[in-house]
């Protein structure tokens, strides 16, 4: 994604039209799941991923996300060898 600044000084005219231009435009919906671009189907760090990317987790107040986030990677991490990490779940 190319950045752009836009023109003027923040708040004056210049800026604050440039800035309604740019809102009006059409949204583009982003789907962004956490490490699925690094995760295999079917193994305990895709399970995580799928997780990280759910309602249950994103409503989670911040404090318990990054409890349930520590969790999670000891889990990924400590709890399972590199070579073991299917679960042999499809």
């Amino acid at each position: 994604m190319k950045l752009t600044r836009l023109p003027g000084q923040p708040f004056s005219s210049e800026f604050m039209d440039a800035l309604a231009t740019l809102r009006a435009l059409p949204k583009i919906e982003v789907k962004v799941e956490p490490g699925a671009a690094r995760t295999k189907p079917g193994t305990v760090d895709a399970l995580i991923a799928k997780y990280k990317s759910s309602i249950e987790f994103i409503r989670a107040r911040p404090n318990s996300q990054a409890q349930y986030q520590r969790m999670l990677d000891k889990l990924g991490a400590d709890l399972l060898s590199p070579g073991s990490r299917s679960t042999g779940w499809s």
